[in-house]
């Protein structure tokens, strides 16, 4: 069942407010408190946290309706409804700048205060989900900046440690040959020089394929992920891997590779940082023209709901940034989870870009 909508009402005439609640109450709300006084709607307002504020202008006290509606939305950031009798000019101009959701003259009908409420609880609803996607936006761009410069620093190290290092000493090797005449000194300058000359090429090589591995282009996707949880998921982090293909062609684009191969690592990592599991199976498949792949773990599980409501808070961004990527593939992302019960996601993508176009 739907939880009930919670409802504050401001007003400070008892029986009025009394009436209007029983209205609320009628058309399916809860009304929690009732206040009589800009002070007390404050004070109401963060103690419930009703979902909606339904506010008369004149109140009782030195805090008139809307200095309290500014408080609440300034504080608490709970939309507000006017319901006055109060339409002159200078009181709609003082009402405009707290950005009410509506604004109801007294007296009203109640089919016309249910429809702006229904308008205000889903416009606020709607608001939320665009803030918070804003902000997790706004935190990802910022975490994408600190991981370039992270890795900005592991290549200089590299490149300074080791192919530097292996570069000075082959230039001192080839320092001494230029003044030898010595044949074997000669010979065995130039044998060093060889050895890290192939020193160099190594690193290199190795350099380049943690940039961008070239075996889901060259062997295929399948063989990619097959490899990563052998080399790293097993050997690396000791956890068991079954992987399991259906056997069919997947003839991917280039760009599509690209990002379900970082998507599954990804998804990997996600399982070694936070599951706690000690098995995980990945499965990959084609189903009609899209591809299908499932990562599943026996870890600790999670409420998939309240992870992508706190995301921004504890900067858990690898789920939501995977969904930002597929989606702009014409993909998607599910999550199966739950405490204690372990985790499956399925990702889902076109095999070809022109395909990512058409769903756009």
């Amino acid at each position: 069942m739907a939880r009930r909508a919670k409802i504050l009402v401001v007003e400070d005439e008892g029986i009025v407010a009394k009436d209007i609640a029983d209205t609320l109450k009628k058309q399916g709300y809860d009304v929690p408190a009732i206040a009589f006084s800009g002070e007390g709607a404050v004070e109401k307002a963060g103690r419930v946290r009703p979902d909606l504020v339904l506010m008369d202008i004149v109140l009782k006290g030195r805090m008139d309706g809307i200095e309290a509606a500014g408080q609440i939305r300034e504080r608490f950031g709970i939309p507000v409804l006017y319901l006055t009798a109060h339409t002159d000019d200078e009181t709609i101009k003082r009402a405009k700048i707290t950005e009410p959701f509506a604004y109801i003259t007294k007296p009203f009908e109640a089919r016309e205060l249910r429809t702006n409420i229904e308008i205000a609880l889903y416009r606020h609803k709607a608001e939320r989900k665009i803030l918070d996607y804003q902000a997790q936006l706004k935190s990802l761009a910022s975490e994408l900046a600190l991981a370039e410069e992270r890795e900005r620093r592991r290549i200089a190290r590299k490149l300074h440690d080791g192919i530097g290092q292996s570069l000075a000493i082959s230039k001192l090797g080839l320092d001494k040959v230029r003044g030898s005449e010595s044949s074997a000194a000669l010979g065995q300058a130039v044998k060093e020089a060889s050895e890290s000359i192939e020193q160099i090429i190594s690193e290199v090589s190795s350099l380049s394929f943690d940039l961008s591995s070239p075996i889901p282009y060259d062997l295929g996707l399948e063989a990619a992920v097959a490899d990563w949880l052998d080399e790293r998921m097993a050997k690396d982090y000791g956890i068991a891997t079954e992987f399991e293909d259906d056997g069919q062609p997947k003839p991917l684009d280039a760009d599509i590779i690209a990002v379900l191969f970082r998507d599954v690592r990804e998804l990997l990592m996600n399982v070694v940082k936070h599951a706690g599991a000690k098995k995980v199976k990945l499965s990959i498949g084609r189903v009609g023209g899209r591809i299908r792949i499932s990562v599943e773990d026996d870890g600790c599980g999670f409420d998939p709901a309240a992870a992508a409501a706190n995301a921004v808070k504890n900067g858990g961004f690898g789920l939501f940034s995977v969904r930002e990527r597929l989606e702009q593939l014409g993909g998607s992302v599910e999550i199966d989870s739950a405490p204690g019960s372990g985790t499956r996601v399925t990702v889902t993508a076109p095999l070809k870009c022109e395909e990512a176009s058409k769903v756009e």
